[in-house]
């Protein structure tokens, strides 16, 4: 079997872990192809840990450094992107990328680099330059490996999506890692923009008696009824919240000056010894004080709140979550509705006259939106911004209707047999019941009477909705992939690589 995965920094040590796990599972020869983001350490360190197991591997930093300068034949390109399944590629791909579509983010900070510096240098030349060669690029590793697969631990980026979009091409098996957003529960997807693709089909096939979905009924009817007594968010969530919390502003400036230190004398060695730099990152030094700059503007935001006090309950309100941006939820699951501006704008438009907006601030990006951001929401008409410190999944509650891009706070609405609308993608569409589906603004108005007037998802639909996610998945702890991977015991590790692999196995084979 050939496979091809896609290793970064996170998922180095953990990805050649899966790759044996894959191997003792298989009982059979195995190659590992790879595209390694994050430098050629992250390439030597896979090499390394594949061993024999180990193809071709490719080192993207290395790869796409001429990018930017370089015309790729077009006419092949074009044909290739004309051939995906639904149109639009081309922008999906460049959406997705944080660096080469930053003019595309609108509502966070997007970190520093030089391939981002050059791209909004020559907007209409860099990005279409940097796509194309990605997909020549691409479409060469195919070409290459022959890959029975192609596995991601996340679809957060240009490659990943590009992936995605040519493997529908040739009808290679796309699988990544996802979370079921239902606990520590995750599950190996088939659907590159998270629609939970195998739980979906599990659902309808049980909705059609063609499956048997009882041995996980009085689970999912338990953990209906325990999270309606007592909301919790997804483990991944909180995770998050518990890092955060954990941010002190004079040991991340201790930190910082320890980061400094060693790019001082790193680049003096450079000097004294007379080697290129051309590889060393640009902005090291401001990147060395990046976490102390954010922490300082959260302090900052917590003295002069642009937040109110209270949420108001004299009308009726529609609550919008904020997403995380960039982030993979808008960029890449919904990539025709990355400003939440014009979303926030057109809900207090098209609400009923009795109806207020109430936005909530998400907790990981105060200190990260950009100058006017608040201020802009906190003008439109009908409108409240509070903070992060609401509960959310009170605001639900008390809403009379939760509207998202893409959020899990229609999940959890439906759950509470709360009205949701989704303006972007979600899974829980196919649920078909208790949730509204609104792409198109124009038609907030009426989407927005339809969601208040229907009935809320049955118990019967949700709790076989939930016996599929059963099914379909297995418990993770997510520090294992946005943690530090090799702090976790090798029984974690062990466990977590085997499971994985059973799961790629078990995609490849249903394929």
């Amino acid at each position: 079997m050939n496979l091809l995965i896609l290793f970064a920094p996170v998922f180095r040590e953990f990805g050649c872990d899966v790759s044996h796990a894959l191997e003792r599972e298989l009982k059979d020869e195995i190659t590992i192809h790879g595209i390694c983001t994050g430098g050629s350490g992250t390439t030597e360190r896979v090499r390394e840990g594949l061993g024999s197991l180990g193809g071709k591997l490719w080192d993207l930093n290395a790869e796409e450094k001429d990018w930017l300068e370089n015309d790729t034949d077009d006419e092949i390109v074009l044909d290739i992107l004309f051939r995906v399944n639904e149109p639009g590629a081309f922008g999906r791909i460049l959406t997705s990328d944080r660096r080469i579509g930053q003019g595309l983010v609108s509502g966070g900070h997007v970190t520093s680099s030089l391939m981002g510096e050059r791209a909004l240098s020559k907007p209409q030349i860099y990005p279409r330059r940097y796509v194309m060669n990605l997909v020549s690029f691409i479409e060469r590793v195919l070409d290459e490996t022959h890959p029975d697969a192609v596995f991601c631990y996340a679809v957060a980026g240009a490659p990943a999506v590009c992936l995605a979009e040519l493997c529908s091409i040739r009808s290679i098996p796309f699988l990544c890692l996802v979370s079921a957003r239902l606990g520590n529960r995750y599950l190996i997807d088939t659907d590159a923009r998270g629609r939970l693709e195998p739980v979906a089909k599990v659902y309808m096939a049980a909705q059609n008696s063609q499956i048997d979905l009882s041995p996980w009924i009085n689970s999912s009817r338990e953990e209906l009824q325990k999270f309606r007594e007592n909301p919790t968010p997804p483990e991944y969530e909180a995770f998050n919240n518990t890092k955060r919390a954990k941010e002190k502003l004079l040991p991340e400036i201790g930190r910082a000056l320890v980061r400094t230190g060693k790019i001082i004398v790193f680049k003096a060695a450079r000097t004294v010894l007379r080697r290129s730099s051309t590889n060393v990152r640009r902005y090291p030094l401001k990147e060395a004080w990046k976490r102390v700059s954010i922490i300082w503007r959260r302090k900052k935001l917590q003295l002069s709140s642009p937040f109110s006090d209270h949420v108001p309950r004299e009308y009726p309100f529609i609550y919008f979550p904020l997403h995380v941006n960039p982030e993979a939820s808008t960029m890449v699951l919904s990539p025709l509705h990355t400003d939440q501006i014009p979303i926030i704008e057109a809900l207090a438009k098209s609400a009923p006259p009795h109806f207020d907006i109430v936005v909530k601030e998400h907790a990981p990006m105060l200190g990260l939106r950009p100058e006017g951001f608040y201020k802009r929401i906190k003008q439109m008409p009908r409108v409240t911004l509070v903070g992060p410190e609401h509960n959310g999944l009170d605001l639900i509650r008390m809403s009379a209707l939760t509207a998202v891009i893409t959020g899990t706070a229609a999940w959890e609405a439906v759950r509470l047999k709360r009205p949701a609308l989704v303006i972007g993608d979600s899974p829980y569409l196919s649920i078909g019941e208790g949730i509204i589906h609104s792409p198109c603004l124009s038609n907030l108005p009426m989407k927005i009477i339809e969601a208040l007037n229907m009935p809320p998802a049955s118990d019967t639909a949700l709790i076989l909705y939930l016996a599929a996610i059963y099914r379909e998945s297995f418990e993770m702890k997510s520090s294992l992939l946005w943690g530090n991977y090799l702090n976790h015991s090798e029984r974690e590790r062990s466990n977590a690589s085997r499971v994985i692999a059973q799961n790629i196995l078990h995609r490849i084979n249903s394929a």
